[in-house]
């Protein structure tokens, strides 16, 4: 197969732009879209077209070996690039470092009188519904709260209106940092789960925490106090880990009567019916059954000391944001009317005391926008009326035609486009403090730092 020439061969290596000319681009079209059929067989190779450099193939092989005036078997065509008919991209990207944007005068002009006015008074009008609306939903809410950390008999709670359902039921807890690293990294339901802690990982340690002057504030059980060394509680403890080992343990009863509830032998209360019916809102669905189960067989070598499907116990393990928190304890779906109720702790374990923290009983009915936050209610409602008064004084201003006189970009004078005829207006204005043009400027007494110097 015929190579040709080294000095063809580094032409058509390095292709630029530059090299190509118009008359070039325009014999490829012609060639491109020319009619071979039409073309004469005999006599007429010698008046075919040539192929531009630009568009002769780069591997000699593709060439016919007896006809060095043949075609390739592949056509190609040299199309134009975007950098000469196309976007110039790299034009805008100069104009976008050099900061030289399109101005939009919309910006501008909420820089003027009207447009500020418009502005705050937009902004406060929207804040000033937003905080009556806070209010109005506040004045529909209820809350009480009441500490029982010295519990020792039913406590009144007085509920003035009634409360449509459902009514919610929480537990407060102030001052115990469960958000402890210690306690956090060993909080989530795979490893408390599969016994994959690193502290509290047999039942055993959990009792030597929960049993707290010979009483078990674990489950009430304190005669497993008594045979904590028993062979049973050293197997592993499923759930384990810090966060199950504190997990609180306390029961409530709401009902009309002050009588105190009777608590049988195995630790359960007896009902009666003027107990206010409590309920746990347990999903339709449970999305974490998968996550919270122990496996059985781990569940018969090990020691399953509580329920993971319990929602009390799983509402307990989602990790608070700081060492006051709330957490759900129960629902009053049928409301609750007004009147005088008596809140009985049956279960009075936990040992906030110990653990120096407080416990609360915590009852509240939101409105549409939440509980009453009476910070927040009187933010937005200072923040509203800030807006209406600055807006108020600018429309004053505006209105009296109002000039300062110096101009807050250059500290130069400022004079009215309605002076009349008679005033000259300079082409520069300055004050009459500044140095003018024909004045001497003083040499600078900072000494220069650049490194010529």
């Amino acid at each position: 197969m015929d190579r040709r020439a080294p000095e063809d061969a580094a032409d058509t290596a390095d292709l630029r732009l530059a090299d190509i000319s118009d008359q070039a681009f325009k014999m490829s079209v012609k060639f491109a879209t020319a009619d071979t059929t039409q073309q004469s067989t005999s006599g007429e190779a010698g008046c075919r077209m040539s192929l531009p450099k630009v568009q002769s193939p780069r591997n000699s092989h593709q060439l016919a070996t007896d006809d060095q005036t043949g075609e390739p078997e592949v056509e190609y065509l040299w199309l134009p690039s975007m950098k000469v008919t196309g976007t110039n991209y790299r034009k805008r990207i100069d104009k976008y470092r050099q900061m030289e944007f399109t101005p939009n005068l919309n910006v501008y002009r909420v820089y003027t009188p009207r447009g500020g006015i418009l502005v705050f008074t937009l902004f406060g009008a929207v804040l000033l519904l937003l905080g009556l609306a806070l209010i109005f939903s506040s004045r529909r809410s209820y809350t009480a709260e009441i500490e029982y950390t010295d519990y020792t008999q039913p406590m009144v709670l007085q509920v003035r209106d009634d409360l449509e359902g459902p009514v919610y039921i929480y537990y407060k807890i102030t001052d115990f940092y469960v958000t402890h690293k210690k306690v956090a990294y060993e909080s989530s339901p795979s490893k408390i789960f599969h016994n994959h802690c690193k502290t509290f990982r047999t039942f055993q340690q959990i009792l030597n925490l929960r049993c707290i002057e010979g009483k078990n504030t674990l489950n009430g059980m304190d005669e497993w106090c008594k045979n904590q060394d028993h062979d049973i509680f050293k197997r592993p403890a499923y759930p384990c880990g810090p966060i199950s080992a504190t997990i609180m343990t306390d029961n409530f009863e709401l009902c009309s009567s002050s009588e105190p509830l009777k608590i049988g032998d195995d630790n359960l209360v007896t009902k009666r019916e003027d107990c206010l019916p409590l309920s746990m809102d347990i999903p339709e669905y449970d999305y974490g059954f998968f996550h919270n189960r122990v496996e059985p067989a781990d569940r018969d070598s090990g020691f399953l000391w509580f329920d993971p499907s319990n929602q009390l116990f799983r509402t307990w393990i989602q990790l608070p944001y700081d060492s006051t928190f709330v957490k759900h304890y129960a629902t009053l779906k049928n409301g609750l009317k007004a009147g005088t109720y008596y809140l009985h702790v049956t279960n009075n374990l936990w040992p906030a005391k110990q653990w120096r923290a407080r416990k609360y009983f915590y009852i509240a009915k939101p409105g549409f926008l939440g509980t009453s936050a009476l910070v927040l209610e009187f933010m937005v409602l200072g923040t509203a009326i800030l807006y209406l008064l600055t807006a108020a004084i600018i429309f004053i201003l505006h209105k009296r035609s109002y000039n300062c006189g110096i101009s807050p970009w250059r500290g130069l004078d400022v004079y009215d486009a309605k002076v009349g005829e008679g005033v000259k207006v300079p082409a520069v204005a300055y004050k009459s403090d500044d140095i003018t043009p024909v004045e001497d400027v003083p040499a600078s007494s900072v000494p220069c730092l650049c490194p010529c110097h």
